[in-house]
């Protein structure tokens, strides 16, 4: 894609995003909807689940977060955005993957509850469960220190929500899959009793970390004249596929000047 330069590893992908293309905005364009509304992938036409009424709903979403600390006000900004780039580009170079989770919540346009990203493989229809994390670069660290604290952030955070085994987590995720993949399909069927599976497991306190697939995710906003390693990212892979604690593990680590530019183009989209 114009304006992305991607690396494709076994273990783990790389996205160095130089701009923001107009290639990486029709992408944005063609995704969102469906990345915020459930319905959307068979009630496009509809104007409830347009481009335009995602438009709205993302930026109120957006203007509406203040926390009472400044700092974390920004930081959840941030993950909006990353998330949302996350999103996208899944649904974009994962070809082999089906997003089964919507952006928002399904009862409410509001910030998502549970696992940031639900996927199944479309071949063996396993389950992954993906953590994002996004920021700016930490004080008196370079890029390669702050993308491998995402990381590292992202990791014990979904180490942690698994082993608590709540079963709330697990239920929400079965809830998406259902409205989110077709009808009288036999993906939807196999995914939906691996997410049921997974909350059974919970409620009788058995769901261990070795038993599942997941992707950690991190986004850094920082000027792309100064990125992080490839290096940086296969030796955080190498170290967690040794520790052995999942099941499987991938990476994906994404670089962008900044998050303000997205959501310039997305308020410009929205028109007078």
């Amino acid at each position: 894609m114009n304006g992305v330069s991607e690396i494709v590893k076994n273990e783990y992908k790389i996205f160095y995003i130089m701009f923001l293309s107009d290639e990486l905005k029709q992408c944005i364009r063609d995704w969102l909807s469906k990345i915020c509304f459930i319905e959307s992938a068979d009630s496009n036409a509809r104007p409830a689940y347009s481009y335009k009424n995602a438009l709205k709903h993302f930026i109120h979403l957006y203007d509406v977060v203040n926390l009472k600390n400044k700092t974390k006000t920004e930081n959840r900004k941030k993950g909006l955005v990353g998330e949302l780039l996350v999103h996208v580009l899944l649904l974009e170079y994962y070809k082999d993957y089906s997003v089964n989770s919507a952006f928002f919540n399904l009862e409410e346009h509001s910030y998502k509850k549970g696992f940031d990203v639900v996927l199944s493989n479309k071949l063996t229809n396993e389950i992954w469960i993906l953590e994002n994390k996004s920021g700016e670069l930490l004080k008196n660290k370079n890029a390669d220190e702050t993308i491998k604290n995402l990381m590292t952030v992202g990791k014990k955070d979904l180490k942690d929500r698994i082993s608590e085994n709540n079963d709330l987590l697990w239920q929400n995720a079965v809830h998406h899959a259902k409205v989110y993949l077709n009808d009288l399909n036999s993906e939807k069927q196999a995914v939906v009793k691996l997410l049921e599976d997974n909350a059974d497991l919970a409620v009788e306190k058995k769901l261990k970390c070795s038993d599942i697939n997941v992707m950690i995710s991190g986004v850094l906003f920082h000027d792309t004249s100064a990125l992080f390693s490839e290096d940086a990212i296969k030796k955080k892979a190498e170290d967690y596929i040794k520790k052995n604690e999942f099941k499987a593990i991938h990476l994906i680590a994404f670089q962008k000047n900044t998050y303000s530019a997205i959501v310039d183009f997305l308020r410009s989209e929205q028109g007078p």
